[in-house]
């Protein structure tokens, strides 16, 4: 599953979220048909406390997209776990996560060390994490219900000595309640889904790749939603950008980039050989590949 709306979409993207830092900064959710009503909702991204609980983001301190993606598989495990009133998925692992992620739910597949250490990373950072929410006046506007909401990205609590399917489990991941930025995407009824063998794709699943495969799912499902006016053609520009991509010299920032530019290209034949997409074409700038424009 997966939160589609406005305030999700810039809270994660780095290229964005900057101005969103400790201060509450207003984001315009207008609709299409009311763009000149400017309707906002308020909300901030706050990490003073990551210093005050000794929390150190090695890599980097803004939201990224690998954190969305982990925020968008625990709130699917969370959801999962607790319709018709069942009480499931409160305690997860980096395990069950990346099983998850990589599309893997009937077979038992090993997490590398450096994944592990990564999902567990971007749970510490957003459990950390203080945001501020409040949906007044689009609620106002729409009659949508009200949310105002102050406290941690993903409400939760590491623990020891859980015993998850007869197992006991180290790095266990006790999730209080459904995050509070999918509650938002619920009111709004901006949740979008795929199946999960749609995540199961011939490339492997680093962290990069993770953020790689979200973004594209994120568009491919904005494209197939007839109210939605994104286009259905993507920049590699605006993808490298987005993942963040660099490098020490411009040879080695070029190999990366192509390597992204194939990785693309193997999702979109995956999922063209499930139907999720119909088909895809390339477009060129001069002589340089520059873009994609995918038929759904």
């Amino acid at each position: 599953m997966f939160g589609t709306t406005k305030v999700e979409g810039i809270a994660f993207d780095a290229t964005q979220n900057e101005g969103l830092y400790e201060t509450l900064g207003a984001i315009n959710v207008s609709r299409r048909e009311a763009q000149r009503k400017n309707i906002q909702v308020l909300f901030a991204i706050d990490f003073k406390e990551l210093s005050k609980n000794g929390v150190k983001i090695e890599r980097e301190d803004r939201l990224t997209p690998f954190d969305k993606a982990v925020h968008n598989a625990v709130a699917t495990l969370w959801v999962a776990g607790h319709q018709e009133g069942k009480n499931f998925n409160e305690f997860l692992t980096p395990r069950i996560i990346f099983q998850l992620l990589s599309g893997n739910t009937n077979e038992s597949r090993e997490i590398g060390p450096e994944i592990r250490k990564a999902i567990l990373r971007s749970i510490d950072k957003m459990r950390n994490t203080e945001i501020s929410i409040d949906n007044s006046e689009e609620a106002q506007k729409f009659g949508y219900e009200k949310l105002k909401y102050k406290s941690s990205l993903l409400p939760s609590e590491r623990i020891e000595g859980v015993r998850i399917n007869g197992n006991e489990v180290l790095d266990c991941i006790h999730i209080l309640r459904k995050p509070p930025l999918f509650d938002y995407a619920d009111i709004k009824n901006q949740v979008g889904s795929v199946d999960i063998k749609t995540l199961k794709v011939p490339i492997k699943n680093t962290c990069e790749n993770i953020e790689l495969k979200e973004y594209l799912l994120m568009r491919i499902l904005s494209i197939k939603n007839s109210k939605s006016n994104l286009s259905p053609t993507i920049r590699y520009s605006t993808v490298y950008d987005y993942l963040r991509i660099h490098a020490a010299t411009p040879k080695a920032l070029a190999k990366k980039k192509e390597k992204v530019r194939k990785n693309i290209l193997t999702l979109l034949d995956a999922w063209i050989s499930t139907g999720f997409i119909t088909s895809y074409a390339e477009d060129k700038e001069g002589r340089t590949r520059a873009k994609v424009t995918i038929k759904v």
